[in-house]
């Protein structure tokens, strides 16, 4: 099943964003033991997403999605800065290839993902058979997948050293996957990690016009 241009139920770009994917933790050439999800929030306040879910789904079909330990709850209290990031740490971990994940700010021991599928952010509800979406869906991506925003992204090879990016630090969102996404090293960030800059001087330019606008009422 294709889905072509902005789905239903998915803003036009939602606040939280699946930024980068890493799937080949513990594979040759990896320079991490496990896999991760890094997670972009695009507002400029910071946003609890305590009780979301992650629903990981295989290439073809939608039977994937709430499958065993292929949906994941974040823990109450998660919470994302204004223009910040958050590192999550999936999968079983090899200890033969790689370094650890660097400071994830959540673990998850499950799913293991792949060089294809698609992955659902949701704000809560049951995932189980939801392709594409559910209005409560906040982000979804697939690469090499039939369930997808626009086109889907790149698959991820098994050379163990790339991840899939959104453009600009994860800042891009034009709910089409195959332009939003490129392949590049692997490079996670975390809740530690520099604010995304462009981010940062949007959420500036947006704050002065407010206070303008706020002066001539």
């Amino acid at each position: 099943m294709l889905f072509l241009g902005v789905l239903p139920g998915v803003s036009d770009a939602g606040t939280v964003r699946i930024s980068q994917i890493y799937t080949n933790g513990g594979l040759s050439l990896a320079p991490y033991n496990s896999d991760y999800i890094e997670l972009f929030n695009s507002g400029a306040t910071a946003i609890d997403i305590g009780g979301w879910l992650l629903a990981y789904g295989g290439a073809s079909t939608t039977s994937s999605y709430g499958c065993s330990n292929c949906t994941q709850t974040f823990p109450v209290g998660t919470t994302i800065d204004g223009c910040g990031y958050l590192l999550v740490r999936v999968g079983p971990i090899s200890m033969t290839t790689g370094a650890p994940v660097p400071s994830p700010d959540v673990e998850f021991a499950a799913p293991n993902l792949r060089a294809f599928g698609s992955l659902m952010l949701i704000r809560s509800g049951n995932p189980q058979g939801h392709c594409p979406v559910l209005p409560e869906t906040e982000d979804l991506l697939g690469w090499a997948t039939s369930c997808h925003e626009g086109f889907p992204a790149l698959g991820i090879s098994d050379r163990g050293n790339q991840a899939l990016h959104r453009l600009n630090a994860g800042f891009i969102d034009s709910n089409d996957n195959w332009t939003d996404f490129y392949l590049a090293a692997a490079t996670p960030r975390s809740g530690a990690s520099p604010k995304n800059p462009t981010c940062l001087s949007t959420s500036a330019i947006q704050s002065s016009w407010g206070r303008v606008k706020a002066i001539h009422r």
